[in-house]
């Protein structure tokens, strides 16, 4: 799982920490919420929401005010790049078309899951006394993960690389990251790493989650518990997954949803 290993990524980049540590603590810390079943799912991912949200946006924040005399030049590149002639005749080539189906298509659902159709699996297990309300929150999920977290993740990257053109190479989305953050003296790269643990941890429950009800649906209740012992032991994290891509800020309307 992407996530997991994102784990493993960055705190191997910024406490040291083996990655095989970090995959054995990753999964019992994983076991002993998800098999307390919903209910402890929803207890964590209420106290992680909010703690994720705080420092990942105060970092970005702070960042682009270090930034501020590139974020206007930052933006001009961003919508430069998106509307240049090379830009848009590439995608009149149909193998970039393909690929530029695939890649937006990908990171669409990398980023808020819009169209995937998981994410009201979680909204049908809220209580709540009016459907309509609760869809309203679903519907906010999106909103936050792209429009803000995203696009301020994004500014964070291309002010950065602007401000320090030869700090960055071909490195993967994490570390690119973790560069930035630490423009903050000190705290910067402990803000991000914890920010980002707790996005992909709530990720890893929002997704065994989904995988539970799936196989309630297709195996009846019987089926939970083994599913719950199964899922753990084969989703730890670990050198064997590679991705280029940072860490899924996650949905905020999964987690939110949870309330049963």
């Amino acid at each position: 799982m992407v996530q997991a290993n994102s784990i493993s990524t960055l705190a191997k980049e910024t406490f040291g920490a083996p990655l095989w540590a970090t995959g054995i603590f990753t999964t019992i810390i994983t076991a002993i919420v998800i098999l307390g079943g919903v209910q402890s799912i929803a207890r964590v991912c209420t106290l992680l929401v909010p703690l994720m949200a705080v420092f990942y946006i105060i970092g970005c924040l702070i960042i682009l005010g270090i930034n501020n005399e590139v974020l206007l030049p930052a933006l001009v590149l961003i919508g430069k790049s998106a509307f240049t002639p090379q830009a848009a005749g590439g995608g009149f080539i149909g193998a970039s078309v393909i690929m530029a189906a695939r890649y937006g298509i990908a990171r669409g659902l990398f980023s808020n899951e819009a169209d995937l159709g998981s994410a009201p699996i979680v909204a049908a297990a809220a209580k709540t006394k009016n459907p309509v309300k609760q869809a309203l929150v679903s519907a906010t999920g999106t909103f936050w993960d792209t429009v803000v977290v995203c696009a301020m993740t994004g500014l964070v990257l291309v002010s950065t690389i602007m401000r320090y053109p030869g700090d960055f190479g071909a490195i993967n989305g994490a570390v690119m990251t973790k560069r930035a953050f630490a423009e903050i003296p000190v705290v910067g790269p402990t803000i991000l790493t914890v920010g980002l643990l707790t996005f992909v941890y709530s990720t890893i429950l929002g997704w065994s989650y989904y995988g539970e009800r799936s196989v309630e649906y297709l195996f009846g209740k019987r089926s939970i518990m083994p599913y719950r012992v199964g899922n753990e032991e084969i989703s730890p994290g670990g050198e064997h997954q590679r991705t280029q891509h940072a860490p899924s800020p996650g949905c905020f309307s999964r987690r939110t949803s949870l309330r049963r």
